[in-house]
């Protein structure tokens, strides 16, 4: 039950931020790390949002990107990273907001505990490209990322 709360209190949340970006043209930055194990890619799910997506989130004032980016994938996979194993892929404005997120990668060599605390994150598994590309509904940078890692082999 309390979980059920939590996940209406993050749906309203979002929505409200959603608003708020659009009316009042807030900027905002956020990053997303995507995550690579045994040749299959980490998806996770929100529980206020349908789509598929990367571990990430809003980056806190005074706090880089990178460092937002190490502190997401603990918070939302337990998976625990330094700066120095993140690589740059690129910055992805947003086509709707005034949003700028950039994107990571990181390669994991042994299989990581993944936790989720079924509130925020209540779906994350590792997935085949292939699989991951079936998914019905991708955030727009994660398809687009993942279709250019297709093209590349």
């Amino acid at each position: 039950m309390l979980n059920f709360l939590y996940r209406c209190v993050f749906k309203v949340l979002y929505i409200g931020a959603i608003i708020a970006w659009r009316i009042l043209r807030i900027s905002s930055r956020g990053t997303f790390v995507g995550v690579w194990y045994d040749g299959k890619i980490l998806l996770l799910r929100t529980s206020y949002k349908r789509d598929f997506g990367f571990p990430g989130g809003m980056v806190d004032r005074n706090e880089s990107y990178i460092d937002a980016a190490v502190r997401e994938l603990y918070e939302e996979a337990h998976i625990t990273a330094t700066t120095e194993q993140l690589k740059f892929i690129k910055e992805i404005p947003s086509k709707t907001t005034r949003n700028i997120t950039c994107l990571y990668e990181l390669y994991l060599d042994e299989a990581p505990d993944l936790q989720i605390d079924m509130r925020e994150i209540i779906w994350a598994e590792f997935v085949s490209l292939e699989d991951a590309l079936s998914k019905p509904h991708l955030m727009d940078c994660v398809l687009d990322y993942l279709e250019e890692k297709k093209s590349q082999g």
